[in-house]
Order: structure tokens, then C-alpha cells, then sequence
């Protein structure tokens, strides 16, 4: 039988890194917006990735004298120009296989786990370099505060001390644009979702109010200065409340969004 799989046999040996890079940027968050991108973006991942497992692995084998691979005869092989009939070419085409077989389903696992590493020692928060691409996270978690400190100044003592204040509430303030209409919404952050494309989508808040941003300037314009402010009212009347549990705002519609973290005392 002609072997004849190069393209099958380099996307094997790529395919390690690709799941190995994907499993450790996603890793256990449950809002991740980590996801399969081009696969050009991939490749270069996957390159560079394979370029580091396939040397250790490789290594770590050739120490345990569990397999070695003969190079000369896997690219023969790899060249279809090789019939599977020796004892020889027939265990190096099975340990390949192995081989393959045995990087491609440790690499996730291996990505994850050093995912999980990453973020039980906050790692990502002490040092940009391993900052992850989900910045939805550390904002509505409060984590992004630690990064106003410069990274030289975050010791694990400034990190636990930001992350030790423990607020109750995330509260998001929004502008949604309707038209020439633009809206002011506020309320209490409960869930949000991204896209497929890995972009925040929606955000849902409770107990939302609203107030349109013209009723904050007078409707006859000053001569000299144009439209003048007025003198608003407490917030507690400025604001009107929306019926319902929850309000969906898409976030294709919002112009600006303000996050705060609220601290309510027991008393």
C-alpha cells in the first residue's frame, strides 16, 4: 500500500499547537470570547507551538528510550514512495501514528491545565505578557483594577489587596444612540454574551431606569453660548424606572459604557 499523506501528515504535527494555544487563551472561563479565528491567525499559533512540543516530547521519549523516530524514513514515508511491507517501516509507521495520536490529545489537556496555573496563581494580573484576550472579564470582574498599578508594582500582597475588597454590585451606565435619540441607561450588570466572532454581544441588567440625554439641556438655546444646561434634579428623580425583570441592550447600539463597582454596607 502507497503512503501518500503529506498534507495530512504536517496538519497532524501542527494540530498539537493549534489545540494546545486555543486551550490555554480559553482555558475554564465560563465568558471566554477565545474562539477559533482564520485559520492563517491559527496556523502562525500552531507553528510556533509545534515548534516547542514536538522538541520536548521528542526529547522526553528518546530519554525513556521509548521510541525514536527515524527521520529519513518518516520523510520517505511522508513522500508516498514507501510500500508498508518490512517489519522496519511498518512499527515506525505505527509508533507515528501513536505519536500523533498521543500529542494531539495531550496538547488541550496540557493548554488547559496550564490555563489553570496561569489564573490560580494570578499570573495574568501580575504580568502583561500573560494577560489573556478576554478583557470583558476583568472588567466586569473588578479584576481590571489591578492593572492601573505599573506591572513592576504588583506584588502578590497588591494584588491580594485589590481582590480582597469584595464589592456587591457591578453597575453599568450606557448611552444608547436610537436614531437622532440618544439614551442614558443604568442598572445592575447580570449576565452578557458574546458572538461567535468572540465580541461582546448583549449585556442584561436589572433593575434598569432610564433618562434621555436631551432632558438634561434647556430646549430654548442661549443666543450667545447655544443650549444650556439646566439644573438638574436629584438622580433619584432624574431617572426613569423600566418595567420588567431585565433589560437587553445589544452592544452594536451602545456609544459609551461606564462600569462601577458599588459597595453596599449591612447596616
Amino acid at each position: 500500500m502507497n503512503i501518500a499523506f503529506p498534507a495530512l501528515s504536517v496538519l497532524l504535527l501542527l494540530l498539537p499547537g493549534i489545540l494546545l494555544s486555543y486551550s490555554y487563551r480559553r482555558g475554564f472561563f465560563q465568558r471566554s470570547p477565545v474562539t477559533l479565528g482564520p485559520i492563517r491567525n491559527e496556523i502562525g499559533r500552531g507553528i510556533v507551538w509545534a515548534l516547542l512540543i514536538h522538541p520536548v516530547v521528542l526529547s522526553l521519549l528518546w530519554s525513556a528510550g521509548a521510541w525514536s523516530p527515524d527521520p529519513d524514513l518518516l520523510l520517505t514515508l511522508s513522500g508516498g514512495a514507501v510500500e508498508v511491507g518490512s517489519e522496519t517501516v511498518s512499527g515506525q509507521f505505527r509508533a507515528s501514528l501513536w505519536y500523533l495520536v498521543g500529542t494531539n490529545l495531550s496538547a488541550p489537556v496540557v493548554g488547559g491545565q496550564a490555563h489553570k496555573i496561569v489564573r490560580a496563581n494570578r499570573l495574568d494580573l501580575r504580568y502583561d505578557a500573560l494577560r489573556f484576550s478576554n478583557e470583558w472579564h476583568y472588567l466586569f470582574s473588578g479584576e481590571a483594577r489591578v492593572f492601573q498599578v505599573d506591572q513592576e508594582d504588583r506584588t502578590v500582597a497588591t494584588i491580594k489587596e485589590f481582590l480582597d475588597w469584595d464589592f456587591s454590585f457591578v453597575f453599568v451606565s450606557v448611552i444608547v444612540s436610537t436614531g437622532e435619540e440618544s439614551t442614558l441607561y443604568w442598572g445592575v450588570l447580570s449576565d452578557f454574551y458574546f458572538d461567535s466572532a468572540g465580541q461582546l454581544e448583549k449585556i442584561v441588567l436589572e433593575d434598569a431606569q432610564r433618562r434621555p440625554l436631551r432632558a438634561d439641556t434647556d430646549a430654548s438655546p442661549d443666543p450667545k453660548n447655544g443650549a444650556r444646561e439646566r439644573e438638574l434634579p436629584p438622580a433619584s428623580e432624574r431617572f426613569y424606572p423600566i418595567r420588567g425583570e431585565y433589560l437587553v441592550l445589544r452592544y452594536e447600539n451602545i456609544q459609551t459604557l461606564n462600569v462601577e463597582y458599588k459597595v453596599v454596607d449591612e447596616a
